[in-house]
């Protein structure tokens, strides 16, 4: 033990392996259950007052198997964020075992921890979670969800309002945002009304990733050919009006 801080146990999933743990304003602890191994897994779980965890939001949530519908169920989670609003977020990669996706069960969902209820599902579909993308870790604002994708190595960026995930965000000196839109073929433009315009969309485009501001004022992005595999891989240039 160094120095003089305590160190102590406040909930234990036994030989259940827990890889993410998430408070809510109120509190509440909360665990999270990935499907990595063979023993059995509830994905997510509420830590009790006698120490151990019980499933949580309860129901068929917690209750998949291979032979049901990955809908409204939690197929493989591998992360949690409890947000000031006291929402519980869930990333689920569908990938047991570190395998293949299931068909339609990659997904984010909301539970309003006020009602322990799920609030809103945000499906993700092969133009944002392709084979071969990890979501793992999620954070969000009042317009935003932030999702790492450590396969691709991107943070994926969907807009709660409009839905269109990107996997670039950058500001030009005005303050403007741009954002490479992963499902529109383009770049989207946010301004100081916050609200988003499209800047272009091309059928050359596939995939646009992180860019940058240059000192011409042009935006540079890669077209990194994702769901598509085309090639040549190619940075484009365009002039913001």
């Amino acid at each position: 033990m160094v120095g003089h801080m305590e160190l102590t146990s406040v909930a234990s999933s036994g030989n259940v392996m827990i890889t993410n743990a998430a408070v809510s304003p109120r509190g509440r602890l909360f665990g999270n259950f990935p499907r990595w191994t063979d023993v059995p897994t509830p994905s997510v779980g509420e830590a009790t007052a006698d120490g151990g965890f019980t499933p949580f939001p309860g129901g068929t949530w917690n209750e998949w198997q291979p032979s049901l519908s990955p809908d409204e169920r939690f197929v493989c989670t591998h992360g949690l964020h409890a947000d000031r609003d006291n929402n519980l977020w869930v990333i689920d990669d569908a990938s047991p075992h570190h395998g293949k996706m299931v068909e339609g069960g990659a997904k984010l969902v909301q539970i309003d921890l006020e009602t322990n209820r799920v609030r809103r599902i945000y499906a993700l579909g092969p133009d944002l979670a392709p084979p071969g993308a990890v979501l793992s870790h999620l954070r969000v604002d009042p317009r935003f969800l932030y999702v790492t994708d450590s396969g691709f190595g991107v943070i994926v960026v969907i807009d709660r309002l409009r839905i269109p995930p990107v996997t670039g965000i950058t500001s030009d000196a005005a303050g403007a945002l741009y954002f490479s839109a992963l499902t529109e073929d383009g770049v989207l433009k946010m301004g100081a009304d916050r609200k988003l315009q499209t800047v272009i969309r091309d059928d050359r485009i596939s995939g646009a990733n992180e860019g940058s501001i240059g000192p011409d004022g042009c935006y540079y992005f890669p077209n990194s050919q994702v769901p598509r595999v085309n090639r040549p891989y190619e940075v484009f240039r365009i002039e913001p009006s």
